[in-house]
Parts: structure tokens; sequence; C-alpha cells
């Protein structure tokens, strides 16, 4: 699988499904990676070195010590040409030696050697020799490491791993098929998507080189309607890696946030990834007079937001907070709504099919149960969410598990499970005590505050529920 991605691709990177051990930290990882020698490098280095570090040595550059060429570090520039300064490269010896250029593979017993890799600067222009390697022979493959810098996407980390426990990304379509969504704000999402992940270049609208070239779409609604889920499934069906970021990874100081917005950034477009900010909001949220921190986060957010040349998502349930200039910006706003009785049935059906799908034969939901999930008005009328429909089918699934092991023996054994040849039937009975308590607590919680969901969003200037939004709410730059 490694060998076919550096055959492939050419772009320094490898996008792949890892399920092994993470060896330089420990523990284990399973989940999407991206294979990375030249990124994983910078940023190790680039954690302990100030980025003012280069100057003591600007005077060098110039020196030639011996009759060939230096070998220099490789200047990164970022996107917007900011970030100018040297850094060097990671001194561990298992990444300089896995780090190998695309190629394409022999069996010939020829051994080819690349050339010395290095940078020149020269008076005008800087002028980058890199490896001529063609071909991999079998003595080749054996010497290639069996580890490789990844960065794993769900932790947001760099992580060492082991190259036999690489799979490739298959192409899914069962998170769009089961988006519940308008169909023309579905189609404007998939058009917009499909022409960032072309490999030509665009035609751009904007005058100024570099500006406006991304794809910038906001996804506004309330909670569980599925905004953020519309991302994974726009990254799954696209095989692109998916950079979800949040207040966590981006920070709330101008100074940081410009900082990880450029990292991030950078590698959203060194990958070709969907980069996603949830509860954008919180950066986008209206300027005041006298707030200057404030003021600072957004200017430097709506700057960085500007020059990006990739695909970003921004997902928000107070669009009514945001600031007047961030409008502008955005390329595409789909509004979601409520769900509705027949989205919720649909979404029901959808956890139904993947359930049987995965644990045919090992679990079963009775046939009075999905007639009474499917089809009942005492569930219609309660208004779930996606993640609270997810939550209510998991909680009755192990209500079911339990009361199987009940019967069967102990449940109180530490690591109990059913056995492989019963099979559990979650009955109407477990769904009833389930949304029973949901309903109960949402119950509670509107009492005490008077109002219920709908009502302080309206109140508060977030957004406004009652109205119809989607495909019309949509407009473009």
């Amino acid at each position: 699988m490694y060998l076919e991605g550096l055959q492939k691709n050419r772009n320094g990177h490898m996008h792949c499904v890892y399920d092994g051990p993470d060896i330089e930290n420990g523990g284990r990882y399973r989940g999407k990676v991206v294979v990375d020698h030249e990124n994983s490098e910078i940023d190790a280095y680039t954690q302990f070195l100030p980025p003012d570090e280069h100057a003591r040595f600007a005077s060098y550059n110039d020196i030639l010590l011996r009759d060939q060429p230096p070998i220099i570090p490789k200047v990164r520039r970022s996107s917007q040409r900011s970030r100018t300064y040297t850094r060097r490269r990671h001194p561990e010896p298992y990444r300089r030696r896995s780090a190998a250029s695309p190629a394409s593979f022999s069996s010939s017993s020829e051994d080819s050697q690349p050339d010395t890799p290095y940078t020149q600067f020269g008076e005008e222009s800087l002028t980058e020799q890199r490896p001529t390697l063609t071909e991999i022979t079998e003595h080749q493959r054996l010497l290639i490491w069996p580890q490789a810098p990844a960065f794993a996407l769900s932790t947001k980390k760099w992580m060492t791993i082991s190259l036999g426990h690489v799979d490739r990304v298959e192409r899914s379509d069962d998170s769009i098929k089961n988006l519940q969504l308008d169909p023309p704000a579905a189609q404007i999402i998939k058009a917009l998507s499909m022409q960032q992940d072309q490999s030509g270049d665009s035609w751009g609208a904007d005058f100024i080189e570099g500006k406006g070239a991304g794809q910038i779409i906001l996804l506004h609604g309330p909670p569980g309607v599925g905004k953020t889920y519309t991302v994974e499934g726009i990254s799954e069906w696209l095989r692109r890696p998916l950079i979800s970021l949040s207040v966590a990874d981006i920070g709330t100081t101008e100074t940081r946030v410009e900082q990880e917005l450029m990292k991030w950034f950078d590698l959203a477009e060194a990958w070709n990834a969907v980069l996603l900010v949830d509860e954008a909001d919180i950066f986008l949220e209206q300027r005041k007079n006298r707030d200057l921190l404030r003021n600072g986060l957004v200017s430097a957010f709506l700057r960085r937001m500007e020059y990006f040349r990739g695909l970003l998502f921004l997902t928000t349930n107070r669009v009514g907070q945001i600031d007047d200039a961030f409008m502008s910006r955005v390329h595409m706003a789909i509004g979601y709504e409520r769900l509705s009785p027949d989205f919720r049935r649909n979404i029901w059906e959808g956890f139904f099919r993947k359930l049987e799908r995965e644990r045919a034969g090992k679990i079963l939901v009775g046939p009075s149960a999905r007639k009474f999930v499917l089809h009942s008005d005492e569930v219609r009328k309660i208004e779930l969410n996606g993640r609270e429909i997810r939550n209510a089918l998991q909680t009755a699934i192990t209500l079911a598990e339990f009361e199987s092991l009940e019967g069967a023996g102990d449940p109180g054994e530490s690591g109990a499970t059913p056995s492989s040849s019963q099979i559990v039937i979650v009955e109407e009975d477990h769904f009833r005590r389930v949304l029973k308590m949901s309903e109960k607590f949402h119950d509670y919680v509107t009492a005490i505050r008077r109002e219920d969901e709908v009502q302080r969003a309206k109140v508060r200037g977030d957004r406004d529920d009652y109205a119809k939004v989607g495909a019309a709410d949509s407009r473009s730059k």
C-alpha cells in the first residue's frame, strides 16, 4: 500500500486508513491519517525554533565554504507568502530514510542512486534540485524504512506509524445519501466541493491575485440537524482528508489565531483537505466599539480566511450574532431547518439500515419496535434532532444487551458480552423507556427556562427556527 502510494501520489503525502500502534507515543490508533514526511519534520522542529532565529545566520547565506553548492534548509512559504524565514529539517534518521520521492517500481537488479538534494540561493531567485529517482528496485524496497510520520486526523497530532498497517481510503456515498437536506441545497454543496476538487486551475472573479481563490461555505441552523455531518459526508464522497477545527485548536487571542490559522490553512492546501471550523460564530461575532480584543480576533480571522485557496466550511447555530463584514466573504450560505417528522423517520431508517449491515445476525430491532418508532404518533410528536435519535437508538440497544446478559447469567461480570450465537432483540418497550426519559428531561428544562430552545434562540437573536430556510437562503458572492 505504501509503495503504491509512492508510485501514484506525486504531491508528497498519502491519505490512508491506519489501524495499528502509535510507535512514538504509545497506544493504538484507528482512523484516517495523512503520511507526510516534509510537514512532520517542519512541525517537529519549529515547535522549538523561535521565528526570528534565522536572523542570526542571515548574513551567511551568500558564503560558499567549498566548491560545491551549499546544502542549506528549504524555505517554506505560506499561502499568504508572509513567512519567509528558514526552517531546518528534523534530525531523526528514519524520517530521512523514508522520505522517498514519487517513483515507478521495477524488478530490475540495478540500483539507481538519487542525486543529493539541495537548495541554492542565487542573487535573484531560489532554485531547488530534487532527487531524480525514477525506479525502485527489489533491493531498494528492502531498504525502505518500515515506519513513517503521519498526522492523525481525529486527534490532530503527529505520530509514528508502522507502514504494514495502512490501507487505502475507499470512496463512500452512504453519508451523502443519508443527508436530510433539501435537494437544491445539497446539489449546490456538491457542485462547489467538486469544483474545488478539480486539479486544474479554476477561474477566479477577484482582480487581486490570490484573493478569493477558495470556496467558503457557511452552514447554519439549529443543533443536531446535520451541519457537521454534511461536511464529513462531503470529505468521504471526495476521498479527501477532513481537518476539523474548534476554538481549542485556533485559540482566542489575535496573535495566536493568526498563527494557528496560517498553520492549518497551509496543511489543508498541501493535502487538498476539506477544512471545517465548527461553531465559527466564536471567531466571527459582531464587533463592538470598545471591545478591542473581540475586534482583533474577528479581523485576524477575516484577513486569513480571504486568502485561503481551499475548501472551507463554517458551521454555526448562532448566525444572527455573526459580523456583517463576514457575510460578504461567504460564497454560499446554506440554512438548515428543524427536522420534520418525515426527516426524522428517514434518519431512523438510515440508522436501522446501518445496524442491519454491520450487526446482521447479532442485533435485531423487533417488528413492533420498528413500527412504533417509524409510524406512531407518540414518537412523531417528539422533536428529536439527529444526535438525539442516534443516542436513543444506542441506549435502547445497550439496554437490550444488558437485559440479554441478565437473563443469561451474571451481567456484572467485567467485560461480559452476549455470546456470538445469541441474538439481541430490541423491543418496543426499550424505545418507550428511553424516549420517555428524554422527553421528561426536555420538559424539565423548558419549565425552568419558561421557553423552549426555539423560543430562546429567537429572543437572543441567534436565529429564527420558525422561518423557512434552505436553498432559497443561499446566495452567491
